[in-house]
């Protein structure tokens, strides 16, 4: 299995014994390293001010979660405080976190 995305938002699974995609998902925009797979699950970091990680199911080929960067509640004012991210990558000692930066 391999997984692809970039920048037309389409995040596609590759099955290495078919000669196509075998499911391909709408969603992140990525930029830089902000793909990663543990298990059975991918973790999609966006170049967005909205949704910017998410977690799919490789099995369902649906979105699991979304991972909000910040409260908000807490802060109103959404655009200045995103962050729009370069780099996501699951934990590699447990399998409650995860990892993003950006911008």
């Amino acid at each position: 299995m391999h997984v692809s995305c970039g920048w037309d938002n389409t995040l596609i699974i590759y099955d290495v014994r078919q000669n196509y995609p075998v499911a391909s998902m709408l969603g992140p925009h990525v930029c830089g390293e902000s793909l990663d797979v543990q298990g059975n699950y991918i973790l999609a970091g966006s170049y967005s001010l909205k949704e910017n990680l998410t977690i799919w199911d490789i099995r369902k080929h649906s979105r699991v979660q979304t991972i909000d960067w910040f409260d908000h509640d807490f802060e109103k004012d959404v655009d200045n405080l995103a962050c729009l991210v370069y780099g996501a990558s699951f934990s590699k000692t447990s399998n409650d976190f995860c990892i993003a930066g950006g911008t």
